[in-house]
């Protein structure tokens, strides 16, 4: 299974139903890679939307992909 099917068949049938107690986003996205856990790429942005991080592998800001420096999972992720 790749990491869009497994983030999506993770988010709509587990990890939302679950969340009828009002999770957060981060809950629910920690929900999602736990379910998902060596099919979601090590380097992700879960977490990081928005967010430049100085000597990370990728990045998850507004500017990645001018520099070509996305994570690769920015567009599953985050509104890309």
């Amino acid at each position: 299974m790749d990491a869009a099917v497994c983030w999506n068949k993770s988010f709509d049938q587990k990890c939302l139903p679950d969340n009828q107690a009002g999770k957060t986003l981060s809950a629910l996205i920690k929900c999602v890679q736990s379910s998902c856990a060596g099919v979601l790429p090590v380097q992700s942005c879960a977490g990081k939307c928005g967010q430049y991080t100085k000597d990370a592998a990728c990045q998850c800001d507004s500017k990645c992909k001018q520099y070509n420096d996305c994570c690769p999972d920015i567009n599953l992720v985050c509104d890309g």
